[in-house]
């Protein structure tokens, strides 16, 4: 599990951008797709785990909207942060220092899963532990939302291949995230990763900016266990 992390920079990277932050220094405001995923799918009563809260926008929207709320994330600076900006917000979330390849839960103990980005920074077997450990932390028929980078995204384009799917970043909006190693996905490696999943919904994100100088690109996948 650490491994992964100290050869792709990503727990580092992290954990060193939320020591450095203030409460409002990074995005507060939630993603409208996954707040619509949530609205769509739940009511506030359901058990749900943001998997790599990072600044923790989403921990605060779900707690907000009465969610029982958890949330994990590599970084120990992160789930300080976090706490902070529920404290900050009169809110309350369950909260840990963990992996999204090792989840400190029990089998079955989540009505609902979000999984923004995490499973990015890490090769393929740990994209592959993080999908076993999202499928067995869900209860039957619960719904997990993921979005992550594919091959039409700017940096894998312009990146360093390491293999189909693998890339160290090259260009990239975040200075500190260039020289890292990302994990990105065509369809076929998602229908593979999460095989073991009822039902698969995929779709594309695709913006470009500056005047169509460069273009990011995700995957915005609905799991039914």
């Amino acid at each position: 599990m650490q491994n992964n992390f100290k050869v792709l920079g990503g727990g580092q990277m992290w954990n060193a951008h939320y020591q450095n932050s203030v409460i409002g220094s990074v995005p507060s405001y939630p993603s409208d797709f996954v707040a619509e995923f949530f609205m769509r799918n739940f009511k506030g009563s359901k058990r749900v785990c943001d998997i790599g809260c990072g600044g923790g926008r989403h921990t605060a929207m779900l707690a907000s909207m009465g969610f029982d709320t958890y949330a994990l994330d590599y970084a120990p600076s992160s789930i300080e942060y976090v706490q902070n900006l529920l404290n900050t917000n009169g809110l309350k979330a369950n909260l840990c220092v963990g992996c999204a390849s090792d989840l400190p839960y029990q089998n079955e103990f989540f009505d609902g899963v979000l999984c923004y980005g995490v499973i990015m920074y890490g090769d393929g077997d740990f994209v592959e532990r993080c999908a076993d450990e999202i499928y067995r932390v869900l209860k039957p028929g619960a719904k997990a939302y993921l979005q992550f980078r594919n091959l039409g995204d700017f940096r894998y384009i312009n990146g360093e291949k390491i293999g189909k799917y693998q890339a160290k970043t090259t260009k990239s909006i975040m200075e500190s995230e260039e020289g890292q190693m990302i994990y990105y996905f065509d369809e076929a490696e998602i229908k593979r990763v999460f095989a073991k999943f009822s039902k698969i919904d995929i779709d594309i994100l695709t913006r470009s900016y500056e005047n169509e100088s460069y273009k990011i690109s995700y995957h915005l996948v609905t799991l039914t266990k």
